[in-house]
């Protein structure tokens, strides 16, 4: 008999997106399967997840360093984190600024980052940074400006995102 071992995965702020076996968002969504404030700190034991995974979550934190430390301290040696975040180059956070407002009050920004912001937070919260770069995401309506840039090979202004992958050593 063979024994299949599943991983732990852990998607905080993970809204509505299902990815993972934990869920943790601050708001209860259908697809959370925690609650919790990650300012406060992860409600989990050290090192149980084999992957964190956290889209559009850090640029809400008003102490990013400590969510990574967090992160850190959750995953297992050897465990990944991918990140994903706003790209401060993207176009249309340059040129409108109001783009970048949240859609309520409670939709709090704190930061925009480009790629070696990002990846300096990583390396001081100790991990090994694998790659980075710029993406775009689900949803994202390709604007014919973006498909230029892109042509031109302006990936930094074209994307609207950023996502750097880290290892625990």
């Amino acid at each position: 008999m063979t024994i299949q071992i599943q991983k732990r995965i852990l998607n905080a702020g993970c809204g509505n997106d299902s990815y993972g076996t934990d869920r943790i968002d601050l708001h209860a969504t259908p697809a959370t399967t925690k609650v919790c404030d990650m300012e406060l700190g992860l409600p989990f034991e050290a090192e149980i997840f084999d992957e964190v995974l956290s889209r559009q979550s850090i640029e809400h934190m008003r102490n990013p360093g400590r969510l990574l430390e967090e992160f850190h301290r959750v995953l297992k040696r050897g465990g990944l984190l991918t990140l994903t975040t706003d790209n401060a180059r993207y176009w249309r956070y340059l040129f409108r600024a109001k783009v970048y407002h949240g859609a309520t009050d409670d939709d709090q920004h704190f930061g925009i980052y480009w790629p070696y912001h990002i990846e300096n937070h990583l390396k001081r919260a100790g991990f090994e940074v694998e790659s980075s770069g710029f993406a775009n995401y689900f949803g994202h309506r390709v604007k014919k400006v973006d498909t230029l840039l892109l042509m031109a090979g302006w990936d930094a202004v074209a994307l609207p995102r950023i996502q750097v992958v880290g290892r625990k050593p």
